[in-house]
């Protein structure tokens, strides 16, 4: 245990998982990376938290991947969600 009585676990790189999951995602470099943070930091938090619910390590990976269905699909509903932002973000930048 460390310091404060907080347990930390040698955990997967979900950073890396995300983006070599989301490297096909068709978005400028600044926002994939944003995405990536994003969906990383969710991963990571929900690995934990199973952890601290004494999940085994292989079981709170499980889990964790379990957080996404589809990769692909995922893949596409981000690129959607994204450039739907963008087209309303320069429309109201206009006004």
């Amino acid at each position: 245990m460390r310091c404060g009585g907080l347990r930390r676990w040698a955990m997967p790189d979900w950073h890396k998982l995300v983006g070599e999951r989301l490297a096909q995602l068709a978005l400028e470099e600044g926002e994939r990376r944003e995405v990536v943070a994003e969906l990383a930091g969710h991963l990571e938090e929900t690995y934990e938290g199973l952890r601290l619910g004494g999940a085994s390590d292989n079981e709170a990976i499980r889990g964790t991947l379990l957080q996404v269905e589809n990769w692909n699909t995922l893949r596409n509903e981000i690129y959607v969600a994204r450039t739907r932002e963008n087209i309303m973000n320069a429309r109201t930048r206009r006004f």
